[in-house]
């Protein structure tokens, strides 16, 4: 008996559309991705924030070691004797 109805329907009454709950599934992981885009954002952000300060403070280092190992002008260099002003 359902045969003969599904055959007297026509192809109209026949299309399948996905409905509310297929809506409603979309919906929720577009949201999802939504959330999950910004919070890696977030951490992006914050990891390039440390490597830039890292890479500040190693200069900043670097540049405070190079003015400690410059001579001055009583400090010997290559092993030889100071300069003495009688």
């Amino acid at each position: 008996m359902t045969h003969t109805v599904l055959l007297a329907l026509t192809p109209e009454q026949l299309e399948i559309s996905p409905g509310v709950g297929a809506f409603t599934v979309f919906f929720v992981l577009a949201i999802a991705v939504a959330l999950l885009v910004m919070n890696m954002s977030k951490h992006l952000r914050r990891v390039d924030r440390h490597r830039i300060e890292a890479e500040v403070r190693a200069e900043i280092e670097a540049e405070m070691q190079g003015e400690d190992q410059t001579p001055t002008q009583n400090q010997p260099t290559d092993g030889q004797e100071p300069d003495q002003a009688a």
